[in-house]
């Protein structure tokens, strides 16, 4: 009978081994009275769970809170006479806890329910079932260590039903979180006292969890249903011009290619060059050269008594109408690329329209200026380390055979034409 009393006592304390986060970190006030006492009735807190003793059973394990406080920090259902504190931890980051059945830490002969290392804010457990009555003892006794062996805080108070015991009790640096009386479980992972354990879990079933549904009703999710504007469910969306519910369409050329540079000629024309002007330069105009040359001339040169003449109706003349339909002109309608009145100029390297490829980075057509290592034009490659001083052509002449000083030499010489 014992032994099957033992199995079903350790298969509830496995249950219990579950981290709890019972623990509201609400005080409670010291006092005492005789249902206090007797535990004939629930003690009123501030979550209403009531004690965990109640007259009848005994302690079977108790899962409590190091917090690292000092004995200022009590706050609990017990008779003040019957709880013990001296020392203070200083929130220490990681001690040994020492608890037993003995008033003297040094005694031999004692009951150990727990002893081990436990961290800041680390919940760790009494187990009864590691002593002889397979239950806590009246008293217990904890015992506070530093790592190297100092004794920095010692606490005993009743875990029997001798004085009540409450969620969120709490004796120096330890609180209460629950505890298993009888076989069983006084408080589920939210603390509530005979809960189900699901008033406190998030949306992924962990008690205390951060996890919440979205708005688009997923459990920790990131919104993702929401449109560009930030409506739940919407349709709006970004458009290749990058504009939330456009059309795609702001930023098209001609061509229909997003953020391109296509335009429209004065002809209308995607693209053209404007073949449209006539030789006054009028777009869609209707004048031409006549026979003679002259832009909407009436052929003059033909009446000439047989003789040759020019666009002047000079006999013998060499006057000419040039593309620009002006007799006699220089072609100064003509741009770079050879256009009648056309747009294309000459860029700062005397490229049509060409892009100042030829430029340094100091903005001087086919200048020597370039950018050192340290990102500044026509720096010394100096101002960003803290190294000694190398000779950098002499190195540059070392990797490239001189071809870079070469190419200087060049670049001075077109300079000179």
């Amino acid at each position: 009978m014992r032994l099957q009393s033992l199995a079903v006592s350790l298969s509830v304390f496995l249950i219990f081994l579950t981290p709890l986060e019972a623990y509201s970190g609400k005080k409670h006030k010291s006092g005492s009275s005789r249902e206090q006492e007797n535990c004939t009735e629930p003690v009123s807190s501030s979550q209403d769970l009531g004690c965990f003793c109640n007259g009848e059973g005994h302690l079977e394990s108790l899962q409590i809170l190091y917090t690292g406080d000092s004995c200022a920090a009590s706050s609990h259902h017990q008779s003040t006479t019957g709880v013990q504190c001296s020392g203070d931890p200083k929130g220490a980051e990681r001690v040994r806890i020492l608890a037993t059945t003995n008033e003297s830490e040094t005694h031999k002969q004692y009951a150990v329910s727990f002893d081990g290392e436990v961290s800041l804010d680390q919940a760790f457990h009494l187990n009864g079932t590691m002593t002889k009555h397979e239950k806590l003892s009246p008293t217990t006794y904890l015992y506070i260590y530093s790592l190297g062996g100092q004794l920095l805080q010692s606490v005993s108070f009743h875990t029997s039903c001798s004085q009540p015991l409450e969620i969120g009790d709490q004796f120096g640096s330890f609180v209460l979180q629950s505890g298993i009386r009888n076989s069983e479980i006084l408080a589920d992972g939210c603390g509530v006292c005979g809960g189900d354990g699901s008033s406190c879990v998030d949306c992924l079933g962990v008690p205390n969890g951060g996890a919440q549904v979205d708005a688009c009703g997923v459990c920790n999710g990131n919104n993702a249903c929401k449109d560009c504007e930030g409506t739940t469910n919407g349709s709006k969306t970004v458009d290749a011009c990058g504009i939330c519910g456009g059309d795609g369409s702001s930023c098209l050329d001609c061509e229909g290619v997003p953020f391109g540079t296509t335009n429209i000629d004065s002809c209308g024309v995607c693209g053209g060059n404007n073949t449209c002007v006539d030789c006054k330069g009028t777009t869609h105009g209707t004048a031409k050269l006549d026979s003679c040359g002259v832009c909407g001339g009436s052929n003059a040169c033909l009446d000439c008594g047989g003789e040759a003449c020019d666009c002047f109706g000079e006999i013998g003349g060499t006057a000419k109408v040039d593309s620009c339909g002006v007799c006699g002109g220089t072609d100064k309608c003509l741009d770079c690329a050879g256009t009648p009145f056309g747009t294309a100029l000459l860029d700062a390297c005397g490229e049509c329209n060409g892009a100042n490829t030829c430029l340094d980075c100091a903005g001087e057509p086919f200048g020597e200026a370039f950018v050192d290592r340290c990102g500044v034009c026509n720096g010394d490659g100096e101002s960003c380390v803290n190294c000694t001083a190398v000779n950098l052509a002499s190195v540059q002449g070392q990797l490239d055979g001189n071809g870079f000083a070469m190419k200087q030499l060049v670049l001075k010489a077109m300079k000179l034409f």
